[in-house]
């Protein structure tokens, strides 16, 4: 079984935007060895309880959700021309299922105009127990960074996360091959939620609080081949791939899981911790030939 799940579902529940039944979803997951599914049906939560019923029938632990509309005025405002943005919740506990249901519900009661809609007054009311993913480009973050508006896209990451909790709002990406998709994953490059504006800027960060740890009072003295070792991560665009990686090592590293040592990796590697090389007072200055990393990358 795998730990990964599809966090946005949609089935055909999402009336005029989705075919997949609910039994081919659950099955699917089922085949491709997944504990968990959710299910985030565009402005409804009327397939939850067969997808909840399907899940238990084959072993799928449900998470249930849905993708609201979000209307950028207030939900008593009837007027059609008010533009609506999407937002995936999904329910962690009960009492964020009850929430949940609370919001589906007064969508339609209080907030429906052409569309089911709710607005900020209620998410600030009702976001207890709830997760909120950014969602696709229809959502109000991507649609700020699409139009190139990243300040506005900043306060609004920052205004969730502090309304819904640092550890229960995400910035979504999705690699759909889409173009639009695209250009807001290439916007995401930047860190919103941390104020970098680049994953250079953020690897560079890291970089130096590394060093710093491990080469206390001799940073400079492999300054300048740690530089060098960025230029040529920029370079090759793996900026992400360094960060997932150290994110791997850290990860095997803190529940005892063996890891080989590479003697290519170079200072920026092993200040993630990808060798024990310098716990030795070793440096390692033969950082890895451009081509030899662009095929090969990590052995670990």
């Amino acid at each position: 079984m795998t730990d990964f799940a599809f966090l946005h579902v949609h089935s055909d529940y999402s009336f005029l935007d989705e075919s997949p039944s609910i039994k081919q979803l659950v099955s699917r997951a089922a085949f491709l060895g997944m504990d968990y599914l959710a299910l985030t049906d565009i402005g409804n939560m009327f397939g939850i309880p067969e997808f909840e019923k399907e899940c238990y029938n084959q072993s799928i632990n449900p998470i249930l959700g849905s993708e609201l509309y979000l209307t950028i005025g207030s939900r008593f405002e009837k007027d059609e021309t008010n533009w609506c943005y999407r937002i995936v919740l999904l329910a962690c506990d009960e009492q964020g299922y009850r929430n949940l249901v609370k919001l589906s519900s007064l969508s339609y009661t209080e907030g429906f105009c052409g569309i089911p809609r709710i607005d900020d007054e209620l998410l600030v009311k009702y976001h207890t127990g709830i997760i909120g993913l950014s969602g696709d480009h229809g959502g109000e973050i991507p649609s700020f960074l699409k139009n190139g508006d990243f300040k506005a896209a900043e306060e609004r990451a920052l205004w969730f996360r502090q309304i819904m909790g640092e550890d229960n709002f995400f910035l979504e990406l999705q690699d759909n091959k889409s173009e639009e998709q695209k250009q807001i994953i290439e916007c995401l490059d930047s860190d919103l939620t941390d104020g970098f504006t680049s994953l250079t800027k953020h690897l560079h960060n890291l970089m130096m609080q590394g060093l710093e740890e491990k080469y206390p009072g001799r940073v400079n003295s492999v300054m300048s081949q740690a530089e060098h070792e960025l230029k040529i991560i920029k370079y090759l665009n793996y900026m992400d791939y360094f960060l997932i990686i150290a994110d791997i090592i850290g990860w095997a590293k803190e529940h005892d899981i063996p890891l080989c040592r590479d003697p290519q990796t170079g200072i920026i590697a092993t200040q993630y911790s990808m060798s024990e090389l310098e716990k030795r007072g070793l440096l390692i200055m033969n950082f890895p030939d451009l081509k030899i990393l662009e095929q090969e990358g990590f052995n670990v």
